[in-house]
């Protein structure tokens, strides 16, 4: 059972990775990291409002990554921000941007 669970949580991931995307850049820092977040995945539901975001380090993290993807959740009534996935990569993902 656990087993089939990760099998569609994986199908819903990889599904995402590949769907239609429209990755804005919001801002990047000193350090050269770039921040995105895709237009496209807005969902709102009461007081929260869950998105996809993109990252781009500008050196490699301690674990030797260089981008991640994480959907999040923010409540904008308490500002609380619950992270769903993290997906990292080795290397810098070239975004198309709309």
């Amino acid at each position: 059972m656990i087993m089939r669970i990760f099998i569609v949580v994986f199908l819903l991931i990889a599904i995402e990775a590949r769907g239609n995307s429209n990755w804005e850049l919001v801002t990047n820092n000193t350090k050269d990291d770039m921040f995105f977040v895709d237009k496209n995945s807005y969902q709102k539901s009461g007081d929260s409002i869950t998105f996809w975001q993109r990252d781009n380090y500008g050196e490699r993290d301690k674990f030797g990554d260089l981008s991640s993807k994480s959907q999040l959740t923010i409540n904008c009534r308490t500002r609380e921000r619950i992270r769903r996935y993290l997906m990292t990569y080795d290397d810098i993902v070239r975004l198309q941007m709309v």
